[in-house]
């Protein structure tokens, strides 16, 4: 039930997207979490590693909760691949946290493969979620400076250009 609640308002979230001005989209709203400590946690990822925030502290962090079922998150996920190869080297790590079913990780494989997703993908994201005030909408991303804090937090797609800002700004 919670996976179709989640569904339709993803697809609500693309279809109002879609009917936006180009320009109402280009700008990520502060929220709640806005100058707190990102929480820390540990995480199998897609390959098999586990994973924890503190492994990458010094660098900008775009934590991105998605489901493969998502069709926002689908869109999205061109554009974060895309900005991680371009800011990678200069101390970007994007991470990528699944919010799919135990059982699906078989799709996830799929959808990483597909999207040629270039960073660490991270399974069963539920645990993560509550330490993020759970997850209702997604995608959902939040973007962590070098310090560990929480510099903005998004929900909903938005366009490139405004997620490419936020990690210059961080930069």
């Amino acid at each position: 039930m919670a996976r179709y609640t989640v569904a339709i308002a993803c697809a609500l979230l693309l279809a109002s997207a879609s009917h936006a001005p180009a320009d109402t989209t280009t700008s990520i709203k502060e929220d709640t979490f806005a100058g707190t400590m990102a929480a820390d946690w540990r995480i199998k990822g897609l390959d098999g590693r586990s994973y924890k925030l503190s492994d990458f502290k010094g660098k900008v962090i775009v934590l991105n909760f998605w489901a493969t079922w998502c069709a926002p998150c689908r869109v999205e996920t061109k554009w974060l691949a895309s900005l991680h190869r371009q800011y990678h080297a200069r101390g970007v790590r994007t991470l990528g946290v699944s919010m799919d079913e135990a059982t699906d990780d078989v799709e996830v494989a799929r959808f990483a493969e597909k999207y040629s997703v270039p960073y660490p993908i991270l399974l069963r994201g539920q645990n993560i979620a509550t330490k993020y005030g759970g997850i209702r909408y997604l995608p959902q991303t939040f973007f962590i400076d070098r310090n560990g804090r929480i510099v903005r937090n998004t929900r909903g797609v938005h366009n490139r250009a405004a997620l490419e800002a936020e990690i210059q700004r961080l930069l």
